[in-house]
Formats: C-alpha cells, sequence, structure tokens
C-alpha cells in the first residue's frame, strides 16, 4: 500500500513536470539563449525538455529546473522581446554643487560612452536633496544586456574621473 502511494507521488510529480514541459515549448514564452530570473536564479536558458530546463548562470553553474517549478513561480524573461536593457546608475553629490553642471557631465558621459544608445536618449533625473547630499539618476540603454555590468563599470569609472577633474564630491 505504502510503495503504491509513494509510486502515484512520483508519478504525479513526474507528470506535472511533463506537461509543463510541452506549455512551455508550445507556449513560446521561453526560447533556448533566453535569459532569465527564476527566484534567486539568473543565467541563459540552455536547453529546454520534457522534464525540465537547463539553466547556465553567469558563475558557469548548470542548473536543472523542473518545468513544473518554472510554471509555478514568476520569471523574468530579459530578453523575451530582445537584448536591449535600460540601466540605471546613481550618484550622490555635496550641497552646493552647481546642479546644472552635474546633468550636463551626465550627459556628457552617457554620449561619450560607444555602446549607450542615442535612441532611446540618456536622461538624468535629479532625484531628491537627501540629508547631506543631492541624488541623481542616470538612465541609459544598451543593446545587450549580457555588457550590462562592464558597461556600468565603464560609466561609473568614467562619472568619478569627469567629477574629479571638475572638482564635484562624490558623496557615498
Amino acid at each position: 500500500m505504502d510503495l503504491s502511494i509513494g509510486i502515484g507521488f512520483g508519478m504525479q510529480n513526474l507528470i506535472n513536470n511533463f506537461i509543463s514541459g510541452l506549455l512551455i515549448i508550445f507556449g513560446k514564452n521561453l526560447r533556448e539563449d533566453n535569459i532569465i530570473e527564476v527566484g534567486s536564479v539568473i543565467g541563459v536558458v540552455k536547453k529546454i525538455n520534457i522534464r525540465s530546463t537547463t539553466i547556465e548562470t553567469f558563475d558557469n553553474a548548470t542548473i536543472f529546473i523542473p518545468n513544473g517549478d518554472i510554471l509555478s513561480v514568476k520569471i523574468i524573461n530579459w530578453t523575451h522581446s530582445g537584448r536591449m536593457i535600460r540601466r540605471k546608475i546613481s550618484v550622490s553629490v555635496d550641497y552646493g554643487t552647481n546642479i546644472e553642471t552635474v546633468i550636463s557631465l551626465l550627459q556628457q558621459i552617457s554620449k561619450n560612452t560607444l555602446e549607450v544608445l542615442e535612441y532611446p536618449e540618456p536622461t538624468v533625473h535629479l532625484k531628491d536633496f537627501a540629508n547631506h547630499c543631492i541624488n541623481f539618476s542616470l538612465w541609459v540603454w544598451i543593446t545587450d544586456i549580457s555588457q550590462a555590468n562592464s558597461i556600468e563599470t565603464n560609466i561609473t569609472t568614467a562619472i568619478e574621473k569627469t567629477f574629479r577633474e571638475n572638482n564635484i564630491t562624490i558623496v557615498s
């Protein structure tokens, strides 16, 4: 009796993953080479089969997620509509810093960064006046999500260098 109950639960799980696999394959919401986020896992879909989906993380780990689990949680598909992505770079400066100068320099930095798209156009926003600083956000669009971290590093490095050259103090 206990064995038949165990087999029944096992078959239920197997059938759930099988049907979920068919829904994923024919639903076309998830494809190989998509960059997805499932819970705390972010990576590239390498293979979708009937039982599970294989994801390779950016740390080169291979994760096998049962298809039933994929359909039961929220999935962010970063590349479903393309590889273009918008990124935000935040920077805070001392009070007394000329706001127009900060906006102008951030716009110039974004225009001088080759990987940043001209359209949609980069934007700079004065976020708020905090207790000890003025907070800005630079929003840029880039062509490929896989380059996002290195482009953010390039922009952040350019901001530090440009602000230092213009005697603008960055506050953390």
